[in-house]
């Protein structure tokens, strides 16, 4: 589960998705072509070596890949540098609160024994708590505003 949430975080800095709008569509179905065939063979791997978190390992590193070579086809395009791009003061209450939804949720259910599904809904209750905390604390509630419309965007 927590290696599926990481690849969730990496969902906010995803940029693939404009590749067809800047006339990219072909580099995007390459991509995705190369990196599904990385991530059978990486999953494949990562099973055979450490079980069902080696195939999910296998997998959120590809999309990894993927988002990094799509990212720097999309910077090149627009004629900038890839750290441009990203809204980096945006952005890191997401990574903080991830980091520590995680780790609270592997410290604090390390340990349960019980059914499965009752397990995953603590686990779930547990990492939500966790991750809207820090996301609010870390200045995420102000990000929040702003996709809603609550607040205007202002350039500097």
């Amino acid at each position: 589960m927590q290696v599926y949430l990481i690849g969730m975080m990496m969902n906010a800095f995803a940029v693939g998705h404009v590749l067809p709008s800047l006339d990219k569509g072909p580099f995007a179905v390459v991509n995705n072509a190369c990196c599904l065939v990385v991530s059978v063979i990486v999953s494949i791997a990562g099973v055979n070596r450490f079980g069902l978190i080696g195939g999910a390992l296998g997998s959120v590193f590809t999309f990894a890949i993927s988002e990094l070579w799509a990212l720097s086809v999309v910077a090149r395009a627009l004629g900038m540098g890839a750290h441009q791009l990203l809204a980096w003061n945006a952005l890191w209450p997401t990574v903080l609160g991830t980091c520590i939804a995680i780790g609270g949720v592997f410290t604090i259910t390390g340990a349960m024994i019980g059914s499965v599904f009752l397990i995953l809904l603590i686990k779930s209750g547990i990492y939500l708590a966790l991750f809207s905390s820090c996301f609010i604390l870390a200045g995420g509630r102000k990000h929040l505003g702003l996709l809603t419309g609550r607040y205007q965007w202002t350039t500097p």
